[in-house]
């Protein structure tokens, strides 16, 4: 298994920053593969029960050298099922941020959360996405199928295709 190691100045503060509150409403941070068993562990699941339950997969395009996309296990959108696939657009608030705080911040948060805020960790998003390289068919075997990225529409592409829709008479 490849190991990203984390400084343990990481794992410490209560993550009630402006900058920690904004990200976790904007979009989950990346788990690295090391932290899914133990998190599972300590929310007495199995794995496949905390993706089923918490978990959606989200994807990495263009990581260098050659690699199109790269698969990466994230907390689950608020507005979505876990289980799943990230969608096209993958905004919006995290299923574990909860009256202001990390619901799962002492059990073992994402990888990429733990990085916010300190900026001596340059690259994290490429660095935790090059973690997951060697476990995409572990992914697969979670979702139960291959995993596929969606197509990306930025909202105001969505609201150009739904009035284009309507003044042709579609719904």
């Amino acid at each position: 298994m490849i190991e990203v190691e984390l400084p343990a100045v990481l794992q410490a503060g209560a993550c009630t920053c402006a900058e920690c509150k904004d990200a976790c409403m904007r979009k989950p941070g990346w788990f690295l593969p090391q932290q899914i068993e133990p998190l599972a562990e300590a929310m007495r699941l199995t794995v496949q029960e905390l993706f089923n339950r918490h978990l959606q997969v989200d994807w990495f395009e263009n990581l260098p050298p050659d690699h199109d996309v790269v698969y990466v296990l994230s907390p689950r959108l608020l507005s979505e099922r876990g289980g799943a696939m990230f969608p096209g657009d993958p905004t919006g608030e995290c299923a574990w941020y909860n009256g202001g705080r990390c619901a799962v911040h002492k059990l073992g948060k994402p990888a990429e959360c733990q990085m916010l805020g300190h900026p001596f960790i340059k690259g994290r998003h490429p660095a935790v996405a090059r973690a997951w390289l060697p476990f995409q068919g572990w992914i697969a075997e979670l979702l139960g199928r291959q995993p596929e990225m969606s197509e990306y529409k930025p909202p105001r592409a969505l609201f150009r295709d739904s009035l284009v829709r309507r003044l042709i008479g579609g719904t």
